[in-house]
């Protein structure tokens, strides 16, 4: 199995010249170009490692993890989504032109991209500028042309989002028959890849441990390494509960880094360390030890059970003693307008449009250079530690 696994993902990345390029960009000096910026010119940084795009907030399913999926109006993460008009498949093209000089990894997502009408031309254009792209998708809308174009577009890879088996993911997306719909358009692009002799897009699953599925987790596993999909990814929940809000604005009370609601949906509401923890971590120690020839990975990778504990029980407190946020200088999200966001999920900072400026007039705007200025002087905020990027390196 390791030597079957190894030689398939060898093939893969032969077969896709903007994955070679991706991986070599990451191999190279500019790994440490970008953290002598970050040391000694912090404000003006290198160019970011990926690029979001975000075409749509619109999705049509009720995820209870999710602040978007809630669709609460009084949610500030729904509202500043909503509030944005959708803008042409013309005006992308326009944006991909603009960020394509330092070719980064680009990432669309949303809300649910697939139902913006022109997410799979964007796809198109990316791939046809020779761009490194990856789309996150919850699969259940996708036609069979939609399925053909994707394949023959080059997408590099596709991340469905699972959230358990039948039942399971479909009481955690707050709606029936997602996980038949989801499984299906996967089982069909599956097959469509072998069709053509393909090995792209990469077919990855990503799985979010909550209440409602930890004690299922090894059923995800056992049906999704037998499915034909490439990996699969278990992610701790992302999220900052009342504690930690009250905290940030205690501290930042009345500027930029205020924040006004919780994150992580019903389950940022709740008191997560409440859960079952050593079932949790009997579950995450029994998929590493059973499916260790397969493509699976945990994120944040916490190391022992102590480890879990300080995750859930006390989410104020870094699992590393040197725990940063380097959003700022290596992420910039881009919205349905053209508007731009360093990071949507915590501040809603505006720093540029790119419809309306270049993208190093966006980069190194004084928005921009005020957020860093701050971030590089406390390294993290109170609501960072339960945040991806602070689990990531420059």
């Amino acid at each position: 199995m390791l030597k079957k696994n190894f030689f398939s993902r060898l093939r893969r990345l032969i077969s896709s010249p903007s994955l070679i390029a991706y991986h070599l960009k990451k191999m190279t000096l500019e790994k440490w170009w970008r953290r002598i910026k970050y040391e000694l010119d912090w404000s003006k940084p290198y160019y970011p490692k990926s690029i979001i795009l975000l075409p749509t907030a619109r999705c049509n399913l009720n995820c209870i993890s999710c602040n978007i999926g809630l669709r609460n109006l009084e949610k500030s993460v729904k509202q500043a989504f909503e509030k944005k008009k959708e803008i042409g498949i013309d005006e992308w093209r326009s944006i991909v032109d603009k960020i394509s000089f330092f070719n980064p990894m680009i990432s669309v997502s949303g809300g649910e991209p697939f139902l913006y009408p022109g997410t799979i031309n964007l796809i198109e254009y990316i791939k046809k500028k020779g761009l490194y792209c990856s789309v996150s998708t919850n699969a259940t809308t996708l036609k069979k042309s939609d399925i053909q174009r994707i394949v023959d577009s080059g997408l590099d890879m596709l991340t469905v989002s699972i959230d358990g088996i039948g039942e399971v993911h479909d009481q955690i997306r707050g709606m029936k028959g997602t996980f038949e719909k989801a499984v299906s358009k996967l089982g069909k692009i599956i097959a469509y890849k072998k069709e053509l002799k393909r090995s792209y897009p990469i077919l990855h699953i990503n799985c979010v441990m909550s209440p409602l599925n930890q004690g299922r987790l090894e059923d995800v596993a056992e049906f999704f390494t037998n499915f034909g999909v490439d990996s699969l990814n278990f992610s701790h929940i992302w999220f900052y509960n009342q504690e930690m809000v009250e905290l940030q604005n205690t501290l930042y009370s009345n500027t930029l880094f205020e924040i006004k609601e919780t994150l992580g949906g019903k389950f940022g509401a709740e008191k997560q360390g409440e859960r079952n923890l050593g079932e949790l971590w009997n579950k995450i120690s029994a998929i590493k030890e059973k499916y260790k020839g397969f493509n699976i990975s945990f994120l944040p990778d916490l190391k022992s059970f102590e480890e879990l504990e300080i995750y859930y029980q006390s989410p104020i407190t870094p699992i590393s003693n040197d725990a940063k946020c380097y959003a700022p200088w290596k992420a910039i999200e881009i919205y349905s307008n053209g508007d731009a966001e360093f990071s949507g999920a915590c501040f809603h900072i505006y720093v540029g449009n790119f419809l309306k400026q270049s993208f190093n007039d966006v980069w190194n705007s004084d928005s921009y250079i005020s957020i860093r200025k701050k971030m590089k002087e406390v390294g993290a905020f109170p609501i960072c530690s339960r945040c991806c990027y602070i689990f990531q390196e420059l």
